[in-house]
């Protein structure tokens, strides 16, 4: 639910260093920089990033959100030095409570839209809010998707859906200032088979062409815990969707947490997890489909000993993709995890990540000096604080 904008503040502040790793990392190439592991104290809140980027003094921006008392979010901005200390932190006002998916933009500013409300907003490199807008769907959000720009502006996903309900999902399109131009809902009875539940959706460089992509339910009594299929369809307003399903038995229960890029030749790489039904294991799944909807590849990468959470990816300069999760060994000792694959989906190099307490790697992105940042939270360090922020920096093979 999104907050009425009451007042606008900003806190600044740094962090408190808590636990701190410094060295020269052995594995890395010679222009690699020092790597390092920082824990920032950030009192009673979890900070969870969408979005991170190096910045031309070396530092990093994380944009994501604060995990308030009583079960409120808003959007939080952390500025790090380059060896990881906490240069500023700051809460952005109004109704950016809860960001999702994070659009940067050339002239420096960020389009963020929101989770559970159907809000966009705009603020600039220093978490002061420029503009925000709300808009009504024509349906209940049950989840909502990534900003996309179009040659026309800007399109966003927005869906609904419970146990005892189809899936109903609409694309709402937006000009170049973010002002509501269209909402075209789509529905499973005319475009789709059997029963669906839709997770995102962007428009191909061809006006009125979707890819919509989610799972598919093998049983189609629409039973929350059924076991699904992942699926990616090529829709135009009016017709039926070309279907094609890119892995059997992929998902079940909540498992539902996908991630896509899109590629300048409009291929598609999803991330996922998939579930082995013989040792009930989780691991991450990567595919690739071109725009024709054929499958390039589609890789499994399970770890032994160890269920896989995959949160996010992002696409590297050499081609590659970066995922950030967590590793679970059964024993609700959740670690940070993170995974490098090739361009084609091969793998390249994974790390569990052993620091005090539980922990996650919310976002990553690789760095001008060959290494790799993440942003994360972790228990464990005394403070009885719960999570605290986590803040990595390694070498090329994922080593501090």
């Amino acid at each position: 639910m999104t907050m009425n904008r009451i007042y606008c503040m900003y806190i600044l502040g740094v962090g408190m260093l808590l636990f701190t790793t410094c060295k020269k990392s052995p594995d890395a190439s010679p222009s690699a920089q020092t790597t390092f592991v920082r824990e920032i104290d950030n009192g009673k809140y979890t900070y969870n990033t969408d979005y991170i980027t190096c910045l031309p003094d070396g530092g990093f921006l994380s944009v994501g959100y604060n995990n308030l008392p009583g079960g409120f979010n808003i959007c939080t901005m952390l500025r790090f030095n380059k060896t990881g200390s906490i240069v500023w932190q700051r809460t952005v006002p109004g109704d950016t409570t809860y960001p999702f998916y994070v659009l940067p933009k050339d002239d420096g500013t960020f389009i963020i839209s929101e989770y559970s409300s159907f809000g966009i907003s705009v603020i600039d490199t220093m978490g002061h809010l420029l503009s925000t807008s709300a808009y009504a769907s024509g349906i209940d959000v049950y989840t909502q998707s990534g900003l996309y720009q179009t040659p026309a502006g800007y399109m966003l996903s927005v869906s609904d859906g419970n146990a005892n309900a189809i899936t109903d999902m609409a694309i709402v399109e937006l000009d170049k200032n973010l002002k509501y131009t269209a909402n075209i809902p789509l529905t499973d009875a005319k475009y789709f088979t059997g029963k669906t539940l839709y997770l995102e959706a962007y428009q191909e460089n061809t006006a009125g062409t979707y890819y919509v992509y989610g799972q598919k339910f093998l049983n189609q009594n629409w039973n929350w815990g059924d076991i699904r299929k992942l699926f990616v369809a090529k829709v135009t307003p009016g017709q039926k969707a070309k279907e094609t399903i890119i892995d059997s038995a992929t998902l079940s229960g909540f498992e539902y947490q996908i991630w896509q890029i899109v590629n300048p030749d409009s291929s598609i790489v999803l991330l996922s997890s998939q579930r082995n039904y013989t040792t009930n294991a989780l691991s991450t799944f990567l595919a690739k489909v071109d725009k024709n909807l054929k499958i390039v590849w589609q890789r499994a990468y399970p770890e032994e000993n160890e269920n896989i959470n995959p949160y996010i990816f992002s696409k590297c300069k050499d081609g590659g993709f970066l995922i950030s999760g967590e590793a679970d060994n059964g024993t609700n000792n959740q670690k940070p995890y993170a995974l490098k694959v090739d361009a084609d989906g091969n793998k390249v190099w994974s790390k569990t990540y052993s620091f005090p307490g539980l922990g996650s790697f919310n976002f990553g992105t690789d760095c001008p000096d060959g290494g790799y940042f993440f942003v994360g939270s972790e228990t464990g360090f005394g403070n009885e604080k719960g999570n605290q922020i986590m803040a990595v920096h390694t070498d090329a093979s994922g080593n501090y």
